[in-house]
């Protein structure tokens, strides 16, 4: 039985929904910082991936990865409960653009939602996924090379989505797929390189489209969760989803909570290695459908930003 489409006014209507690895942490952070957009505390519930069911990778990245995934219809619903005088009250769950199953269950239970996709050099989000992986302790294959070669073992094996470096860079099945669901004014899609260049404009290409007060001050100086290391010994740890017991997250303020993480991303050490040519060959050969398939599919020429398409 397919679920209701529902009606209430704490219900979300808004999701961020990748891709992972680009740029989904800075953009709920300052999506919750607008005055007309309620963003829930928790971000990654992944609801509409396993609703009412208990995800089973064989791997995870992150041993904190089920501690932030909410599964329990109310419990969902409740993550929104402050946001009712909101005009959106929106999550972020960035794998939410890889699986058609979340596309299906958004569209059955909020079919007029916005969905704002981020998206990122091809390439640079694989590098960036595996660098990240490797600094989680996470991925036990330290080349990428080797990596990229036990993919589809590993997709078979079911292992988490952050481990399918290629198949979730192709982002234009991604679309299409979306798009076969969504009007195409439901969907926007930003771009990280913009974002980094100038985050206040990119941040009003957002407001306009939600049609929001696009001078709201939301504080976009920094990008959140750059692939590097922090400074301050032990604070990447502390500020990782499900750490921290939820009861005593809970009390924590949430002025506090985002002080913190301004300390984490302004000391870290952002990891600048180039991509190892070799690397970069075989990616641009193994991506080269999506020169073509992909810009017919966003309002913007990716050449203008992505090497990958230049």
């Amino acid at each position: 039985m397919e679920p209701e489409p529902v009606a209430s006014v704490s219900a979300p209507n808004f999701f961020v929904i990748g891709a992972q690895r680009a740029g989904s942490t800075s953009m709920w952070r300052y999506l919750r910082a607008h005055p007309e957009i309620f963003m829930s505390e928790l971000k990654e519930p992944g609801f509409m991936c396993f609703d009412g069911g208990t995800p089973v990778f064989s791997h995870v990245g992150d041993d904190n990865f089920y501690d932030q995934i909410v599964t329990d219809e109310s419990a969902y619903f409740e993550l929104f409960g402050d946001g009712a005088s909101q005009r959106y009250r929106g999550e972020s769950s960035s794998f939410y653009l890889y699986f058609d199953s979340a596309q299906e269950a958004i569209s059955d239970r909020v079919p007029d939602a916005k969905l704002l996709v981020v998206l990122r050099d091809p390439i640079e989000r694989i590098w960036s996924s595996h660098r990240y992986l490797r600094r989680l302790g996470g991925e036990p294959i330290e080349d990428l090379n080797d990596a990229l070669d036990a993919e589809s073992t590993r997709i078979e094996q079911n292992w988490e989505p952050l481990f399918h470096y290629v198949a979730a860079s192709r982002y234009a099945s991604q679309l299409e797929r979306l798009y076969a669901r969504f009007d195409r004014s439901q969907v926007h899609v930003a771009v990280l390189e913009r974002l980094e260049a100038d985050a206040n404009a990119e941040m009003r290409r957002v407001f306009a489209w939600l049609g929001v007060d696009e001078q709201a001050d939301v504080g976009a100086e920094v990008v959140h969760n750059a692939a590097g290391s922090s400074r301050v010994p032990g604070l990447d740890k502390i500020l990782s989803p499900g750490f921290l017991p939820s009861g005593l997250a809970d009390r924590i303020p949430r002025g506090v909570k985002d002080r913190a993480v301004k300390v984490r991303e302004k000391a870290r050490v952002t990891e600048h290695d180039p991509i190892p040519e070799d690397v970069r060959r075989r990616l641009m050969h193994e991506l080269s459908d999506e020169r073509t398939a992909l810009p017919r599919l966003v309002d913007f020429d990716p050449a203008d930003y992505w090497a990958t398409f230049q």
